[in-house]
């Protein structure tokens, strides 16, 4: 039930992930992370041709795992650790655990058991640990680094990725007959391989929770005034630094790592928002914000220019009046006179 569940997850949440953001790996590394996760199940079969091809996989998700929780939220590994970690992650599931096969006794029959040896395990255990422990390195990094929208999206994975990394470190320790801490270890890591998905899901949730703000952006929009419009859009992304530029000539000083969107309607630029890149992965609610924004600016120079059309024809209005006026009174001085 538990290995389906987290497999069925992992490929409802890579789905989802694909058909958000088509351009994003992050998709394509949890459908993956599924189908490498039910190929580790070949394994548990009692049949021994089937058990022998399940120790070739018998690892399969942990690679694609490793690879998804350094590339989230979008797909790309920042630094060369990084990259270091994932090749060596595909380098031990692909290359060293297939070669571990001829060498590896198991309960049931391994067909092509040559001679089993010991050491291969405790390695694979080894690198496991290290490659563990440097996942939590970089996630305690980036959660130090990142900025406040930042922290927002990759909050759950951060948490996810910490209790399996701490639990990967531990479980090699405990030996099964050491019943409570084996318990424990293994629960706390299992069930960070079950909290990813769910992580993302509750991502794209908070994500479409977000939208909502859009309904109290418009009905606070009119009327706002320029330093009203900035704190109401701030409030609305969670972005404390966002900046605008109104206009097409005017933007603000866009500072490495800061992020630029234009705020367009019908091909005039009405604005321009600097803001925090990681505004882009909730790129929905930004889209909507900044499609409010450009409609409440556009209402007001629309209303600019009628009260200024208004203005113009009441200035015409008395110059008629005054002129006739004028003419009137130059009619009754004539009679007068004559």
């Amino acid at each position: 039930l538990f290995s389906g569940l987290v497999g069925a997850l992992y490929l409802t949440a890579g789905v989802t992930a694909h058909l958000r953001q088509r351009g994003n790996r992050v998709g394509l590394l949890m459908v993956l992370t599924g189908i490498g996760w039910f190929a580790e199940d070949l394994q548990v079969s009692t049949d021994p041709t089937v058990h022998t091809i399940g120790l070739f996989t018998r690892s399969a998700s942990s690679a694609f795992l490793v690879h998804l929780v350094l590339a989230f939220p979008d797909g790309r590994l920042r630094s060369r650790l990084s990259r270091a970690i994932v090749v060596a992650g595909y380098a031990a599931v692909f290359v060293f655990v297939p070669a571990n096969v001829p060498f590896h006794r198991s309960v049931v029959e391994n067909r092509l058991l040559v001679h089993p040896v010991l050491g291969f395990d405790t390695a694979l255990d080894v690198v496991q640990m290290v490659m563990a422990a440097a996942v939590i390195v970089i996630l305690v990094v980036r959660w130090i680094a990142a900025s406040r929208p930042a922290r927002r999206v990759i909050a759950p994975v951060v948490v996810a990725g910490l209790l399996g990394g701490v639990a990967s470190v531990v479980n090699p320790w405990f030996e099964p007959d050491e019943r409570v801490p084996y318990t424990i270890s293994s629960t706390l890591l299992h069930g960070s391989v079950l909290l990813l998905p769910l992580a993302f899901l509750l991502g794209v949730w908070r994500v479409r929770l977000g939208r909502t703000s859009v309904a109290e952006v418009l009905v606070r929009l009119p009327r706002s005034s320029p330093t009203q419009l900035r704190d109401l859009l701030a409030w609305s992304l969670g972005d404390p630094s966002l900046q605008i530029g109104y206009g097409e000539g005017e933007q603000p000083p866009v500072a490495p790592g800061r992020a630029v969107t234009p705020v367009e309607r019908d091909g005039r630029r009405m604005a321009t928002l600097v803001h925090d890149p990681a505004l882009h992965e909730d790129r929905h609610v930004l889209q909507a914000v900044a499609s409010a924004v450009a409609l409440e600016l556009d209402n007001q120079r629309l209303a600019a220019e009628v009260r200024a059309q208004l203005d113009e024809v009441r200035a015409s209005r008395a110059r008629i009046v005054e002129a006739g006026d004028e003419q009137r009174r130059r009619v009754e001085r004539d009679l007068h006179d004559g």
